[in-house]
């Protein structure tokens, strides 16, 4: 097999990876964003709408302790 031939197959392992990191990134970032907002005095209706799946998930998932730990563990909540 030659490096033309794994590159695809590579790909289908990389791809998947560096989305979770992102995923992960955008998830982790909300506490930051909800402090730099804070800071700014931005509008809280700007943040929710980005930060719509998150409040989804707490909302709805079993990740709603975890996140209130989190978001706790910088001083918000």
């Amino acid at each position: 097999m030659t490096n033309r031939e794994s590159r695809p197959r590579d790909a289908w392992v990389i791809f998947p990876l560096i989305l979770m990191f992102f995923c992960f990134l955008y998830v982790f970032s909300v506490v930051f964003v909800v402090a730099l907002a804070e800071v700014l005095d931005l509008p809280r209706d700007s943040v929710k709408r980005v930060y719509a799946p998150v409040i989804w998930l707490h909302d709805h998932t079993p990740l709603r302790r975890p996140l209130e730990w989190y978001m706790a563990l910088w001083g918000l909540h």
